[in-house]
């Protein structure tokens, strides 16, 4: 028979921080001991405002605080330039849309005083609910143990946490979600709590705000919210004739949080300078923009398989352990398992276990990406709540020590003390791991790049962007009224509501459009992308290459490159950025360098002269920067006898260093391939430079590199080599790991294929081989 029992009230005496007696019998739950916490109400302290307002207090300042000492006051990357022009200018943002995150970040945005970099006022918006996110830790904590600061010790422990700083300093939604989803929980201890006694009304009133929260957590960030759902629904299930009494009640206020989304309707009709689409006319369109089915690519990218899936729990496994410091994930793992075996509270610790698999390790499984840098950057901030839910152990685990301490020593002292030592060495150790990391207090990299960028920019131009690394520029523009006399689009009709076409035009409408944007906007002149040329070149114009953008060309359709001595000082001064920022700029400020200078060598190579200055900084480059080494070697490869055997020699030395380091922040998959084929290219040219037999250290490489990707002519390579040695079960037996549907491969890998077939036939070389004396 289900106990309706009043849950249990804070006890304000000394006598245990946290009295397992209490709570329930300590042991190992058995399934009617699991059964009976699902269905009898949770076991809670009940909570007083007056008492609880200084720890929250407490908790949220110390938040607000860290993040806005560390937040950046210019414009960062990643999507940072897109957030804050949607907060500016009350915009629709990318899909989903994150309608609730526009709403309230918005009158945020313009309340604060004008004095603050506008930058800085969107971010600190992700610190001000990523303050509140800690607060409601606090509470549910609060609400399980009773020793304040072991629920203070959580909240400020999720606050220190890298990943959840990293996100609470720059205009992001995930901060947002975190605190939406914790206040519903927080809301569905309470609920489940509920016993005879109680006021029903409150209990109903209680009900509704869960729902209507619930909605509103919807219409921020849906998918990492449903993927929290099911632990939600188990803090609650005791009172399930209550959920399905109240479920007309609950749809309708979960309708009502979900009314932001027609808000994001109405605003995409709008005027506003961001809308990513356009207008939103049908429900399809709406269906298409809310489920993000233009990443679909993104999130099922294809050749994903298990090696894949393993490093990337290998991944995890690794971020996880450097949130909350060693110490903070073994005290979480302690604290579980006290939970688990607390008898009244091991279906929460069930509940919380699930929520924590499903915003955790789960999300392996669903995602496929490709194991690399970028992936690992965009996946790991997924885990927050993860991370959250283990802030939460973590203060439960501190509770079991206080009270195990007052057991076994016998003194009320050392609950306190042990409590507090630990909770000082995890905050303290949290703070000083990730200081680096995540003090960006004085990072201007995106802002100085993008006010270069428009520099170079002629007065009163058309500027056509296209990639991430243009939204500082469209930030600047649009909200810091830098160089107002330009016109800003992008060129593939997003982001910006000035669009030239609906951006689900073909692309080859797009060409077209821009084309004819080009041809009838003459005298004014046209900038773009640098790696668009074929979207505005017309037989009649050419361009002029300028380093980071190119330049209709109206005097005649050829090619120009004007290197200005501005580019020249500054790719020198960003040649090694990097060592003081954090990864993600780091790897891009080398990108950018390394493809500029990757692209003006390439026109060196085509006749252009470059002066000495020029060519003293490519070689700093080359011998500094790891991008532009690889880029530039790749170049220098392709010349016939362009490696001499003394530079072969030093080549391998340092391509064999970059593997002994595995620099992931800087390498993705392919530079690996490329690295790793350039190599074998190395080896095949001088055979005798390779430890052992040449064609030994040949095979070794190429099949190297095809654990890192199918690179076609690494295939083709080792297929050569194998053939040449009679070794066609080799090759097929290759292909067929590789391509289990051989169907499915390449044209010239299908060709491949049955050559060797046809050759294992006839038991004789149809075609050229490679071959080692």
């Amino acid at each position: 028979m289900v106990n309706k029992s009043v849950p249990i009230q804070r006890d304000n005496s000394t006598e245990s921080n946290l009295d397992f007696r209490l709570v329930g019998q300590s042991r190992w739950p058995t399934f009617s001991i699991i059964r009976d916490a699902f269905l009898n109400p949770l076991h809670l302290n009940s909570l007083s405002l007056r008492a609880e307002l200084a720890p929250m207090f407490a908790v949220f300042a110390f938040a607000l605080m860290l993040f806005g000492i560390t937040a950046p006051r210019e414009v960062a990357l990643e999507d940072d330039g897109l957030f804050l022009m949607n907060l500016y200018s009350f915009g629709v943002g990318h899909p989903p849309g994150y309608p609730l995150y526009t709403l309230l970040g918005t009158p945020f945005f313009h309340l604060l005083p004008d004095f603050l970099p506008p930058a800085y006022k969107g971010h600190m918006f992700s610190g001000f609910v990523g303050a509140i996110a800690c607060v409601a830790i606090y509470l549910i904590v609060a609400q399980l143990v009773r020793q304040r600061i072991c629920a203070v010790a959580a909240g400020m422990a999720y606050a220190a946490s890298e990943a959840f700083w990293s996100q609470a300093i720059i205009a992001e939604v995930y901060t947002l979600n975190a605190a939406v989803y914790f206040i519903i929980m927080a809301m569905c201890l309470r609920y489940g709590a509920y016993g005879t006694g109680q006021s029903i009304a409150k209990h109903r009133m209680l009900y509704a705000l869960i729902a209507f929260t619930y909605g509103l957590g919807l219409s921020n960030h849906w998918p990492l919210i449903g993927l929290g759902s099911l632990g939600l629904l188990l803090l609650v299930i005791s009172q399930w004739r209550n959920l399905l009494r109240r479920l007309p009640l609950g749809f309708l206020c979960l309708a009502a949080g979900l009314l932001p989304y027609g808000w994001l309707v109405l605003r995409s009709f709008s005027d506003s300078l961001i809308t990513f689409y356009g207008p939103i006319d049908s429900i399809s369109e709406l269906f298409f923009y809310v489920t993000r089915g233009g990443y679909v690519g993104v999130d099922e990218q294809s050749g994903v398989g298990l090696s894949e899936k393993l490093k990337f729990i290998n991944f995890f496994a690794g971020e996880l352990g450097r949130q909350i410091t060693l110490l903070g994930i073994v005290i979480a793992i302690l604290g579980w398992v006290a939970m688990l075996r607390s008898v009244a509270h091991c279906g929460l610790a069930i509940a919380l276990g699930i929520a924590w698999f499903m915003t955790g390790p789960l999300m392996i499984g669903l995602l496929d990406f490709q194991a690399e840098f970028i992936w690992f950057s965009a996946f790991r901030v997924y885990h927050l709540l993860c991370y959250g839910i283990t802030a939460i152990m973590f203060g439960y685990g501190l509770a079991w020590i206080g009270d195990r301490a007052k057991r076994w020593l016998g003194k009320f002292k050392f609950q306190y003390t042990a409590v507090a030592a630990i909770m000082l060495a995890v905050l303290c150790g949290s703070v000083a791991l990730h200081w680096q990391q995540n003090n960006r207090s004085d990072y201007t990299w995106a802002r100085d790049l993008a006010m270069f960028k428009l520099s170079l920019v002629e007065p009163n131009a058309s500027l056509f962007t296209f990639d991430d690394l243009d939204l500082p520029v469209g930030y600047l523009h649009m909200v810091e009224k830098v160089r107002p006399d330009l016109e800003v689009f992008n060129d593939q009709g997003l982001v910006f509501t000035n669009r030239l076409f609906d951006p689900f035009f073909h692309e080859d409408a797009r060409k077209q459009v821009l084309k004819e944007y080009v041809s009838q906007s003459e005298p004014r002149p046209i900038f773009y992308h640098t790696h668009r040329t074929d979207f505005f070149k017309t037989p009649e114009q050419g361009s002029d290459f300028l380093g980071f953008w190119r330049r209709v060309n109206r005097d005649n359709n050829s090619d120009r490159i004007v290197l200005s001595e501005s580019l020249r000082i500054w790719v020198e001064n960003n040649i090694t950025e990097g060592s003081n920022i954090d990864r993600w700029t780091r790897q891009q400020a080398q990108g950018v360098v390394a493809t500029l200078i990757s692209a003006i060598y390439q026109a060196s190579l085509s006749g252009y002269e470059l002066s000495p200055e020029w060519l003293a900084v490519i070689e700093k480059a080359y011998a500094t920067n790891p991008l532009t080494h690889l880029y530039l070697l790749w170049n220098i490869a392709a010349i016939d006898n362009g490696i001499t055997r003394e530079t072969a020699r030093s080549e391998l030395r340092w391509i064999d260093s970059l593997f002994e380091q595995q620099d992931k922040y800087i390498f993705d998959n392919e530079s690996w391939t490329t690295l790793l084929f350039l190599k074998s290219q190395i080896l095949r040219r001088y055979p005798n430079l390779a430890d052992g037999a040449p064609g030994q250290a040949y095979e070794a490489t190429l099949l190297e590199a095809l654990e890192y990707t199918n690179h076609i002519i690494s295939l083709q390579n080792i297929t050569s080599y194998y053939r040449g040695l009679s070794r066609h079960d080799d090759v097929l037996k290759l292909y067929d790991s590789i391509f289990p549907d051989i169907s499915t491969a390449p044209v010239v890998i299908r060709q491949l294929y049955d050559l060797v077939q046809k050759e294992q036939q006839e038991g004789k070389i149809l075609a050229p081989v490679i071959q080692f004396n």
